[in-house]
């Protein structure tokens, strides 16, 4: 699964401590999703972390490790310098670009206006809360994964088809999420 994080998203990632934002950070740094980045927004995280709110409660080694974890563990796009105007912010058409990009399946921000939009292209904009609990749903359907694939083995019957039908649940799940599930 293809994952953009807004950098309202990423800022608030590094303190979270619990709740749908440290999930998400969690989920992507366990590998439940690959997070797909561009130069402007390392560029606006790095100027967000910066402002007084973060700079007074994070040390600059701490941002330092963050955007490099960030840079190491991320696919990072390169964005066109045109841009085309989309949304009601300048800064928010490099975000929805990176979506694009990256052709990603998700967009998570805490962003009203962006949310509003409820897609661009085929990436479907959610907030974190709902993205967090699509990932909760798809960590059900991994643990049933896990279940069914001993039972196969226990009973020798073919994992191969258990699998298949956890993998379109997952499948379904995700869908539902890009379509269905409005935001609240």
């Amino acid at each position: 699964m293809r994952v953009v994080l807004d950098t309202n998203i990423l800022a608030s990632a590094i303190r979270a401590g619990r709740g749908p934002i440290a999930d998400i950070r969690e989920a992507w740094l366990s590998g439940q999703f690959h997070l797909h980045i561009s130069k402007p927004i390392l560029d606006e995280l790095e100027r967000t972390l910066a402002n007084p709110y973060f700079s007074s409660r994070l040390s600059r080694e701490q941002v330092r490790l963050f955007v490099m974890s960030l840079r190491a563990t991320s696919v990072v796009h390169p964005i066109p310098l045109f841009v085309p105007r989309v949304a009601s912010h300048r800064e928010d058409d490099f975000i929805l670009a990176t979506a694009k990009e990256a052709l990603a399946d998700f967009l998570i921000t805490g962003d009203k206006r962006l949310q509003a939009l409820q897609y661009h292209h085929e990436t479907r904009i959610l907030p974190a809360q709902l993205f967090s609990d699509c990932l909760h749903e798809i960590a059900e359907i991994d643990d049933r994964l896990h279940v069914a694939d001993r039972e196969a083995s226990e009973r020798g019957v073919s994992v191969e088809d258990i699998v298949m039908e956890i993998q379109l649940a997952k499948l379904r799940t995700i869908e539902s999420y890009q379509s269905s599930k409005g935001i609240q």
